[in-house]
């Protein structure tokens, strides 16, 4: 983690919905790829979650989406480009969950806690129950499309991934579709009850249309089935 600005390789800025974006790059550890998601509140300011540090055409296409107010770190996990973000536009404020604050601190000051982002009928979040180092973001668009948007507890890679790294991760239970990794369940997941319920729950929410993941495709087919079905491999 470095406050020098080293472009990443990725994707375009793709638009979800109204007030939801999405960029994709590559990561050097795992062939899992990451995912900066981008939130413009009802007041045209923006909040990035898991920030991904882009070229400089693609920074100036953000920028034109409003004014960055809020950087959103997941976990300790998700700092890679932070240092950098908080260089280049000072006036962000890092926010965290209240869990993962004390590993957070150590590589990027941190303002406050997820709560005091400003209440918004666009966006909200809850802090996992049962797995309070993260939490998920739920995003609503004008239209009333839901989007949940979540980092590591819930992953969705495709059964097979390139080379060795991509059978290592195979080989660790972290592929096969949308899941709670043994790796998550083991570094994560403190009360797998607790979390199962807060999936159904969240399953629950009218007008709920997708997942977006930390890594691996975001499921855009029945996201509330899928979240009842890996709700029920940790009952």
């Amino acid at each position: 983690m470095t406050e020098r600005w080293q472009t990443r390789r990725h994707g375009p800025l793709t638009r979800l919905e109204d007030g939801l974006y999405v960029v994709e790059a590559e990561l050097e550890s795992a062939p899992i790829g990451r995912r900066m998601t981008i939130f413009r509140l009802s007041d045209g300011s923006l909040a990035l979650h898991s920030v991904i540090a882009c070229d400089e055409a693609t920074m100036a296409a953000i920028e034109a989406l409003g004014e960055l107010r809020y950087l959103l770190v997941p976990s300790a996990l998700h700092t890679m480009d932070a240092p950098a973000y908080v260089a280049r536009y000072p006036s962000l404020e890092v926010l965290t969950t209240a869990a993962s604050r004390p590993k957070v601190e150590p590589r990027v000051a941190v303002r406050g806690e997820f709560s005091r982002l400003p209440g918004d009928p666009r966006l909200r979040h809850e802090v996992l129950e049962g797995a309070p180092l993260e939490a998920v973001f739920v995003h609503t668009s004008p239209e009333g499309a839901v989007s949940l948007v979540f980092n590591d507890v819930l992953m969705n890679l495709p059964d097979r991934l390139p080379g060795f790294k991509g059978w290592l991760t195979k080989l660790m239970g972290s592929t096969g579709g949308p899941k709670v990794t043994k790796i998550a369940r083991r570094f994560l997941v403190e009360d797998p009850a607790q979390l199962a319920a807060q999936f159904e729950h969240l399953a629950a929410i009218p007008g709920l249309r997708r997942l977006v993941v930390g890594h691996g495709a975001l499921v855009e087919v029945d996201a509330a089935g899928v979240l009842q079905t890996v709700a029920a491999t940790l009952r």
